[in-house]
């Protein structure tokens, strides 16, 4: 129990518990031949909200793949990866509970796009904005921020429908896009 004045012969008592961390432990593959990927970023985002909002993990891969995700909410999680030329083109969920670490999970990488473009108010370039493309729902992936004439480079896109998001605005058009291929160059978003 914590004690605390809050004025002059008043106090507050408050009692706290405390939630033991889950932890999220796997490596990352190529899909193409199961090479580890070194230096992969990896993401992941809490399936269950519950009581509280559980925090997002993040680790890099080591020379040899692995990655350990600590500090994480107990739960069901969504993992994905990616790195150069490379995203997840399937998420892992997994069921981290607390004070252990999950059994080893392998997360494969495939081919991945880059998409270049402009974003703009009706006609006018919009700069500081922050592109992305959401991976597999809310796990927030790579950005990038629009330059002085509005454009933008997005790298390690997983091939597939993607939403597009420009905060702090709303798009217009297009609110998806079909990649499939390695590169997108001039897509025209519009904002409003």
């Amino acid at each position: 129990a914590v004690l605390e004045s809050i004025g002059e012969g008043e106090h507050v008592d408050a009692d706290f518990a405390l939630t033991p961390e889950a932890t999220i432990r796997g490596r990352v593959v190529r899909g193409s031949d199961g090479s580890p990927v070194v230096g992969a970023a990896v993401r992941t985002a809490a399936g269950d909200i519950g009581p509280r909002l559980p925090a997002e993990g993040a680790a890099v891969t080591d020379e040899n793949g692995r990655f350990s995700v600590g500090g994480l909410a107990p739960g069901r999680h969504r993992v994905v990866a990616f790195a150069a030329g490379l995203a997840t083109s399937d998420p892992v969920d997994v069921n981290a509970e607390a004070g252990h670490g999950t059994p080893e999970i392998v997360l494969r990488l495939q081919a991945a796009s880059s998409i270049r473009g402009v974003v703009v108010d009706g006609n006018d370039p919009v700069a500081g904005a922050t592109v992305s493309v959401p991976r597999f729902g809310e796990i927030p992936g790579g950005d990038a921020v629009t330059q002085s004439d509005g454009s933008f480079v997005l790298d390690a896109v997983p091939r597939g429908v993607v939403t597009l998001r420009v905060a702090p605005y709303e798009v217009k058009t297009p609110k998806t896009i079909v990649v499939d291929r390695p590169l997108l160059d001039g897509i025209r978003i519009v904002v409003e």
